[in-house]
């Protein structure tokens, strides 16, 4: 035989189902559509993100005596390990675990 917690998570189950089941969502494909639309706009603006901090495109901006911005955010991936960052001219600082605002510096 059954015993009376199977039971229960049995009748707990069929109640979360039919909370479920009566749930209504006006416009559903149009709510689907703008969170894929706004999923790859995510992913997009990481990729200009990467692509726009590679060594090739950023170093001519890097000039002797600029002052720049220093900031890193990880937004999607979460915590992240402690890393380096360098330029050709030295260390410029390390990535914080989740992201951090480093402030203005010179190069």
């Amino acid at each position: 035989m059954f015993s009376i917690k199977y039971i229960y998570k049995i009748l707990e189950l069929q109640t979360c189902e039919q909370q479920f089941d009566s749930i209504k969502i006006e416009n559903e494909e149009e709510v689907a559509r703008y969170y894929k639309l706004k999923k790859k706009l995510e992913l997009v603006q990481d990729q200009m993100a990467v692509m726009i901090n590679e060594p090739k495109y950023i170093l001519p901006f890097l000039q002797p005596g600029r002052l720049v911005t220093v900031r890193y955010f990880n937004k999607i991936r979460g915590p992240t390990k402690a890393r380096r960052v360098e330029s050709g001219s030295g260390l410029i600082g390390t990535r914080a675990e989740s992201g951090s605002d480093w402030g203005l510096g010179r190069v």
